[in-house]
């Protein structure tokens, strides 16, 4: 997978939310770029990392065609413990077939490392939903309203008790 920051001039947007005017590029991109700037300080303040390479919200395109806007908030728990706070918008056919409706999906997770005695080398996911918009405007803005919640989760509780998710049961 391709991961490219976005900026105030690119990537284009369309890939992801189909033919856009000059205006509505505009005003998708400034709220991308709100966004990406609340997620980039929200790393450096869990001393982590957000995005695949540290650049904030991203356009990511697959091999297979597959594209969507996303990011995670990548941190540890101070003794090798990880989490990732992810958030991803996509297009409605990102997993199927186009219907010629505009339709998009927004999605928060929350994965954890592997703590069980027997040890899935995998991470499990411990939160997850996903929203739904039939428009741009209103995918960005529930990409906008996911991004400030997946904050919230990141930050108002210790990251040790998120990586404690994926310990065995007590």
């Amino acid at each position: 997978m391709d991961a490219v920051a976005i900026t105030s001039e690119s990537p284009l947007l369309e890939v992801v939310f189909g033919p856009l005017s000059v205006e509505q590029d505009g005003a998708l991109r400034s709220q991308l770029l709100e966004l990406s700037s609340l997620l980039t300080a929200t790393a450096r303040r869990l001393s982590g990392r957000a995005g695949l390479q540290g650049r904030g919200l991203e356009l990511r395109v697959s091999r297979s065609g597959q594209a969507s806007i996303g990011s995670s908030i990548g941190t540890g728990d101070g003794t090798g413990a990880m989490v990732d706070f992810i958030v991803e918008l996509r297009p409605s056919w990102y997993y199927g077939t186009k219907t010629g409706n505009p339709g998009f999906e927004i999605e928060v997770e929350v994965l954890v490392d592997c703590l069980h005695t027997v040890d899935h080398r995998s991470m499990h996911r411990v939160l997850g939903h996903t929203t739904t918009a039939s428009s741009a405007q209103e995918a960005v803005q529930g990409l906008s309203d996911a991004t400030r919640d997946l904050v919230k989760l990141a930050t108002e509780r210790p990251v040790a008790d998120w990586t404690a998710l994926g310990a065995d049961p007590t």
